[in-house]
């Protein structure tokens, strides 16, 4: 029901870094964080971009671990691309020492999770913000501006691409409000609290979330809640995500009649 992406190849590359003079007679090598933003960029970029993704698709960047390798990739690369803080802990202290210029922020505020059993956080502070076809644009505008400062003899290309990317997102949305305005959702559970954009654009709501990030366990209490909501049959089913597989989920879920089905967070546009 929730599953929409654009789909698009591409290229795991990386070259040493050049001058932006040079950089305009070859592509620019983009480094980014996770899938989301690679499909992104690929859309733009097309042909005249190569890039690098760190995290792999079974990974979640709450849980992820920079290794060796990846600190080449970010010295080499002509951008990093990320979403911040609040998304890639891991990437923090690693782009500081990288020059400001070669580092592009999507999400330009530092956002701090609040503890708390069975806490829900609103749109403004979930850090997922691709989830929401408005926030995607506003993603691949920043993107699309990164690529034409770092190759400027690409603009033409760079610009028909990002105004198919508007044109494509912008028609997905319409197609996905009116969808789900002929259906009536059931309630549901999520593994962690990663869906506020797209719930607030599309006018849907989860009954629960098992925890607030893949990092920190569901307390207790929290946990009671949950397992009370299941044994009174007021959830229909719970979505799992491949990143992450907690053995609490299925003590919750064993022996019920709750349908189980997938999300990735990380697959979405």
């Amino acid at each position: 029901m929730f599953r929409y992406a654009i789909v698009l190849m591409s290229l795991l590359l990386s070259s040493p870094v050049l001058s932006d003079h040079e950089v305009t007679s070859r592509n620019p090598v983009i480094v980014v964080s996770i899938k989301p933003i690679q499909l992104i960029t690929v859309a733009i970029g097309g042909e005249h971009v190569d890039i690098k993704r760190l995290l792999p698709e079974t990974v979640s960047p709450h849980l992820y671990q920079l290794k060796p390798s990846d600190r080449y990739y970010l010295d080499s690369a002509d951008r990093v691309i990320w979403v911040g803080s609040s998304m890639e802990r891991f990437l923090q202290k690693p782009l500081s020492l990288l020059s400001p210029q070669h580092v592009i922020t999507l999400l330009d505020r530092n956002i701090t999770h609040e503890e708390g059993d069975g806490h829900t956080h609103s749109a403004s502070n979930d850090p997922h913000l691709w989830l929401n076809p408005a926030d995607a644009l506003l993603m691949a505008e920043k993107i699309y501006h990164a690529l034409v400062n770092v190759a400027p003899s690409k603009q033409s290309y760079y610009l028909t691409n990002w105004q198919q990317f508007q044109q494509q997102v912008n028609q997905l949305d319409s197609q996905l409000s009116e969808r789900f305005k002929q259906l009536k959702p059931k309630p549901y559970m999520v593994l962690h609290d990663a869906y506020n954009h797209f719930e607030e654009r599309y006018n849907v709501r989860r009954d629960a979330a098992l925890s607030i990030s893949p990092d920190r366990k569901p307390g207790a209490k929290h946990l009671w809640h949950i397992k009370e909501k299941i044994d009174n049959g007021n959830i229909a089913c719970v979505f799992r995500e491949p990143q992450y597989q907690p053995s609490v989920l299925n003590n919750l879920v064993d022996n019920t009649s709750i349908k189980i089905g997938l999300l990735d967070p990380l697959f979405f546009l």
